[in-house]
C-alpha cells in the first residue's frame, strides 16, 4: 500500500502541465506495467520553488489526503491551478 502511494506520489509530482505559451511544451507518457492494477488518475505538474506539495512535521493538507486516500486529484489540481495566478 506504500509503495503504490509513493509511485502515485512521484508521477504527482512529476507531472500536470498547465499550457503557457512562455512556457515549453510537455508530453508525458504513462504506462501501466502492473498487469491490471488501477491507477488513480494521473495528474502533472510543472511549478517553481513556491508551490509545496506537504511540509515536514506538519499534517498533510485536505487535499493531499483526498489524494492519498481517495485517489482524488481535483482538490490538487483545483489548488495548484489557483496558486499559478
Amino acid at each position: 500500500m506504500r509503495l503504490t502511494f509513493m509511485l502515485a506520489l512521484s508521477i504527482c509530482l512529476s507531472l500536470v502541465a498547465v499550457p503557457s505559451l512562455a512556457q515549453p511544451e510537455w508530453e508525458i507518457t504513462v504506462t501501466n506495467l502492473t498487469k491490471g492494477q488501477t491507477f488513480t488518475p494521473i495528474m502533472a505538474a510543472s511549478h517553481d520553488g513556491g508551490i509545496k506539495l506537504f511540509k515536514l512535521g506538519k499534517p498533510a493538507s485536505p487535499e493531499l489526503v483526498s489524494l492519498a486516500e481517495e485517489g482524488n486529484t481535483a482538490p490538487r489540481t483545483h489548488h495548484h491551478r489557483a496558486a499559478r495566478l
